[in-house]
């Protein structure tokens, strides 16, 4: 799951995505994101229940979109970054054997088909020789820095 919350915090624009003070304040903050339903279905494979009587904690939490969408400030997501909510959900799975191994993730469509890309690769050959930074207004640079990464240690930069 460490994972998938580094790509939601490079789509969210956010650090950290999750802030908690201690293990409570973690409990609680995940499950208003997965919601009871999701948390109670993950502590029950670990032979544990869960319970709250928080009454903002709702049934079935948030979408991945519509916490990247609320978390960034942006009124909808780029194609790449729609493509990445995929991999982040089979990332965030609570599930651990339904959730992706890191060689299995290298194997999502978001690595391996990407869509097209939503900045110029022009602009992004210089930003890899000069010290990069994520303007509030382009929302899809952490994308494209993510995939020349894969890229690099792959060996097969485009």
């Amino acid at each position: 799951m460490v994972r998938g919350v580094i790509l939601l915090t490079l789509l969210g624009r956010r650090f950290p995505f999750f802030n908690s003070a201690d293990d409570v304040d973690a409990m609680i903050e995940m499950a208003s994101v997965f919601g009871t339903r999701r948390m109670k279905a993950a502590a029950a494979l670990h032979g544990q229940v869960f319970e709250t009587n928080i009454p903002t904690i709702g049934e079935k939490g948030y979408g991945w979109e519509k916490l990247v969408i609320w978390s960034s400030c942006v009124e909808d997501l780029t194609e790449s970054e729609k493509q990445a909510i995929g991999l982040l959900s089979r990332l965030m799975e609570l599930d651990p054997y339904k959730r992706l191994s890191a060689k299995e993730a290298l194997q999502h469509e978001f690595f391996t088909d990407p869509v097209d890309h939503d900045v110029e690769w022009g602009a992004f050959q210089k930003a890899k020789t000069t010290p990069v930074t994520f303007p509030e207004t382009t929302s899809s640079w952490p994308m494209v820095e993510m995939r020349w990464l894969y890229f690099k240690v792959k060996g097969t930069l485009p």
